[in-house]
């Protein structure tokens, strides 16, 4: 069976994970849709080899976001806020904020140097035919929009996990921060029954996707989510080669597109791959005639009636 969260696991994403679960009631709450913008190439090897990949955040296109995710948090933390939180967690464990500090500052090198993502978008229905203007201009030529019932699913079938960004200056930061204080105190008496060690890793997992999922809020319009990987909780599943980008050599991790049996479902291009939207380009039919050839022997059916033109002018 698809794995689901137990009722112990569904508290602890309550408490500790509350911005998240709100964003993903939200999009499953209006039947909403992922897009991943892309260039032509990437939308094509995507296709041909069934394979998402994930880049270094060292390489992504604004590096400065982890070094906002940290700042936000190291202020908060040191701050009022940061105090009725630390107040809150050792009313329940005392002396338990050495370790969990000790623990956090040694994966600091990890987020900075050895996190692995891949970028979609939400996808409205408003931009199915056009795409979304800023993300044509920032990111690429193609557009694949894919249902997100997989991105949603709860489920350690491949150890890489989807969040989504918060765009967060760090005021805002720290409300959200507030919120998990105060909800640590109104369920002191859940927490405290389960074991220590448990709870240094929910804590640490929260400030790790802090760290990983908050931006700089001038780019709130992408309203991105982030599938993330970290090698050192090793996947059976994911793929990992050298690929040459632009010219610049890097380790690439590279998540099968196929359902796990029993473990994830909807994972495979016929059940994932919602739509694909050509955008602006000089050579339009080339590459729509190229990537409809690719979807119908990925076996993606209706292809066909899923492949559009965004009519977006390209712009030199």
């Amino acid at each position: 069976m698809v794995q689901k969260l137990t009722d112990d696991q569904a508290k602890f994403f309550q408490i500790f994970h509350g911005y998240a679960l709100g964003k993903q009631l939200e999009i499953d709450l209006k039947k909403g849709r992922f897009v991943h913008y892309t260039s032509a190439e990437a939308a094509s090897r995507m296709f041909q080899n069934k394979r998402l990949w994930m880049r270094n955040s060292q390489t992504m296109n604004d590096f400065s976001e982890i070094h906002h995710g940290l700042d936000c948090l190291f202020k908060t933390y040191a701050g009022p806020t940061g105090q009725r939180f630390k107040a809150a967690i050792s009313a329940i464990f005392p002396d338990i904020l050495p370790e969990l500090e000790k623990r956090f500052d040694s994966w600091i090198p990890e987020f900075k140097h050895n996190t692995y993502l891949a970028s979609l978008s939400e996808h409205d229905d408003t931009e199915d035919y056009y795409g979304r203007l800023s993300m044509w201009r920032a990111y690429g030529n193609v557009a694949v929009v894919l249902n997100r019932h997989v991105f949603l699913t709860p489920s350690d079938a491949i150890n890489a996990y989807t969040s989504p960004v918060a765009y967060m200056d760090q005021p805002e930061f720290e409300v959200e921060f507030l919120k998990v204080a105060q909800k640590i105190e109104q369920e002191a008496a859940f927490l405290a029954t389960h074991e220590r060690e448990m709870i240094i890793g929910v804590i640490f997992q929260m400030f790790r996707y802090s760290v990983l999922c908050t931006k700089h809020p001038a780019f709130k319009e992408e309203r991105e989510w982030r599938i993330i990987y970290s090698p050192a909780y090793p996947s059976e599943v994911i793929e990992k080669e050298v690929e040459v980008i632009r010219g610049v050599p890097q380790l690439v991790y590279k998540i099968p597109l196929a359902d796990i049996p029993d473990r994830l479902v909807g994972a495979s291009p016929p059940g994932l791959v919602n739509r694909v939207i050509i955008g602006p380009t000089q050579y339009p039919w080339a590459i729509r005639d190229a990537l409809l050839q690719q979807m119908i022997d990925a076996e993606i059916p209706d292809a066909l009636s899923k492949i559009w033109f965004s009519g977006v002018p390209l712009r030199q």
